[in-house]
């Protein structure tokens, strides 16, 4: 990943400067979700950045509430931000992105972002990058045997009224079943770049 992810441009930055004064402590506060998610970064990826670079990372737990973005838009106008460097989803990133919240980065100094998709590089609507891809996740279909004797075939054993009450799904904006959706209904995620495709 740090090949790769471009550590120093990890997501969106939340109003503070990228680059602390030259006789400031070599350190970074970064935030993660909290919980296995945070333990994973703090055992694995931020000691391996420390030995690389010798740059400190602190971690900051964040929450996954609606209410985040609007504690930061407050922190950033009292002066106080809580953290340099902030993993968002996509779409916190866009909504964070609204509300004026990110800087934007100097790619010049993110030599590895060339490695990455343009899928996964956060730009505004100028096109400078606010925040670049770290983390990947995926969603696995696991089902209990014995609430489903008929095993599913497909995605659309989702909406089959027989395993109506089956299903453990997680919803809002952030599931992935949007994308599910589009692909298994509609034959492509082309339609989640509109409104009008969102809607239907």
């Amino acid at each position: 990943m740090l090949k790769v992810g471009a550590w120093a441009g990890v997501a969106a930055l939340a109003n503070v400067p990228l680059r602390a004064p030259a006789n400031a402590p070599r350190s970074l506060k970064v935030s993660t979700f909290g919980g296995y998610f945070e333990d994973g970064f703090k055992n694995f990826i931020f000691p391996a950045f420390q030995k690389a670079t010798g740059i400190a990372i602190e971690s900051v737990p964040q929450s996954e509430s609606a209410a985040f973005l609007l504690q930061l838009q407050q922190a950033g106008r009292a002066g106080a931000v809580p953290m340099d460097l902030c993993c968002m989803p996509e779409g916190d990133l866009i909504r964070g992105r609204a509300l004026d919240l990110w800087q934007t980065h100097d790619v010049s100094k993110i030599p590895n972002l060339k490695f990455l998709p343009e899928r996964y590089i956060g730009k505004t609507k100028s096109g400078a990058v606010d925040g670049v891809g770290v983390v990947g996740w995926y969603q696995t279909l696991v089902i209990n045997k014995e609430e489903m004797k008929t095993l599913p075939v497909s995605w659309k054993s989702l909406w089959d009224p027989q395993y109506r009450n089956a299903w453990g799904l997680n919803a809002g904006g952030q599931s992935g079943l949007f994308e599910i959706v589009a692909s298994t209904w509609f034959g492509s995620t082309e339609m989640l770049n509109t409104k009008a495709g969102i809607d239907k």
